[in-house]
């Protein structure tokens, strides 16, 4: 039995527990057998206990139960029946979005339509803006780490930001501190001039006094934790890092402390590898799975320092892997045998995101997440892509913690990662 879900063996048990119910009912009908079935659980999990108390949930072995299956038609599974007061309303035939099932017992309910406090309209119809103030760069003096400077000065001065420059050198290591602070004096010259483009080397100093450019050098033996003890105590709205430096005994910024960066830092971080300068990236490319977290994406893409209407591309990918029991029998996509589904995926990102116009593009795709995402995005000359690190349960699809991950990994583009990654978890490519 699943926590909150009560199961039901014998139509006796339903006549009572069911067609009894003076509340409304979720009946989810599922097999052992159905891989689908098993990611469906979670979501159903989650749902019971977000509605404790005002709707119950249910849950039945098709094969066990083969004269109800047989009574309510059930020939897909999983598949959800919605009860009010002992009568079926609904039915959802197939995996169902958590937000479309939210939807309906919402309606079930007497919802009046406006949005749960846990999920907010995108910014497009907001009107917020996410605007950046302070940007904190880790330094390890490589071509990466040099080029993420010059990237992150850029961005500063098209909104205004003050950029800090921040080297994390080894406890004791007085030599090698001394050595890192000539390279930081030099480097931050070097961003000032970028800052600056008017400005003297004999105007370094009164320009810098300004607060715009800063450099640091902390003694730590942990770097990552440094730099996540800085930004948040620095007050600090976005860390940009290159994702390739020097490792070994030099400790420096390599792709595994990018990535720890990226899981715990809680604040959105811009990871890029070596070659890539355009700070301005034209298109943009933002990865939806419905989830609330999705909306953090959607928010950062109209920040004003991306330029003047740059081409947004939204993407939501089926995962295969929710549909395996399709591939077992059919040669042919799920999206193909199955338009309805895509069209109403379609309606959904169109619903989702509230923008249209010519500069969007919403698409669908099937495939693995991480690789369709990437593929996606060097197919269509995307120049940045903005991903929550945080997604949904397995079932519901799509982005989770380690595509993105996956993604700072292997993206031809600059990678802003936006939200938490979820506790105890790290999610799947």
């Amino acid at each position: 039995m699943k926590p909150g879900v009560i199961d039901i063996s014998n139509d006796s048990e339903f006549r009572q527990l069911v067609l009894e119910n003076d509340k409304p009912a979720i009946v989810e009908f599922s097999t052992e057998w159905c891989g689908a079935s098993h990611l469906h659980a979670p979501m159903i999990r989650e749902m019971a206990e977000s509605f404790a108390g005002r709707v119950s949930f249910f849950h039945i072995d098709a094969d066990r139960n083969k004269h109800l299956t047989s009574q309510f038609g059930i020939h897909q599974i999983p598949t959800v029946l919605l009860f009010n007061e002992g009568r079926p309303l609904d039915q959802a035939a197939g995996p169902i979005l958590q937000t479309e099932l939210s939807d309906k017992i919402h309606a079930l309910l007497g919802w009046d339509g406006e949005p749960e406090p846990a999920v907010r309209a995108p910014a497009a119809l907001t009107g917020r803006e996410q605007r950046i103030a302070r940007i904190l760069v880790p330094v390890d003096f490589s071509m990466c780490s040099q080029q993420a400077v010059e990237y992150a000065v850029q961005l500063a001065a098209a909104c205004g930001a003050s950029v800090t420059l921040l080297h994390v050198v080894s406890p004791g290591d007085g030599i090698l501190a001394r050595e890192r602070e000539e390279k930081m004096h030099l480097l931050s010259a070097v961003a000032a001039a970028l800052y600056f483009p008017e400005s003297l080397p004999s105007r370094y100093a009164r320009q810098t006094s300004g607060g715009k450019i800063e450099s640091r050098i902390i003694e730590s033996a942990r770097i990552s934790e440094a730099i996540l003890t800085l930004s948040r105590a620095g007050g600090y709205d976005l860390i940009i890092s290159g994702t390739h430096g020097r490792s070994g005994v030099n400790r420096l910024i390599n792709g595994s402390i990018a990535r720890h960066i990226v899981r715990h830092s809680g604040k959105p971080v811009l990871t890029m590898q070596a070659g890539w300068n355009d700070t301005r990236p034209g298109k943009i490319l933002v990865p939806v799975d419905f989830s609330r977290y999705s909306l953090d994406a959607i928010e950062w893409s109209t920040a004003p320092c991306w330029g003047e209407s740059p081409e947004i591309h939204f993407l939501h990918v089926v995962d295969t892997e929710i549909h395996q029991d399709h591939y077992l029998f059919n040669r042919e996509s799920f999206l193909s045998v199955h338009p309805d589904y895509t069209d109403r995926m379609y309606k959904k990102l169109y619903d989702f995101c509230g923008r249209r116009g010519d500069t969007i593009t919403h698409s669908i795709k099937e495939g693995h997440p991480g690789p369709m995402i990437r593929d996606y995005a060097e197919k269509h000359d995307i120049g940045l892509i903005i991903m929550s690190v945080r997604g949904l349960n397995r079932f519901e699809h799509f982005i989770l913690g380690s595509t993105t991950e996956y993604i700072v990994q292997t993206a031809p583009c600059p990678v802003l990662s936006v939200g938490r990654f979820p506790a105890g978890g790290q999610g799947r490519k």
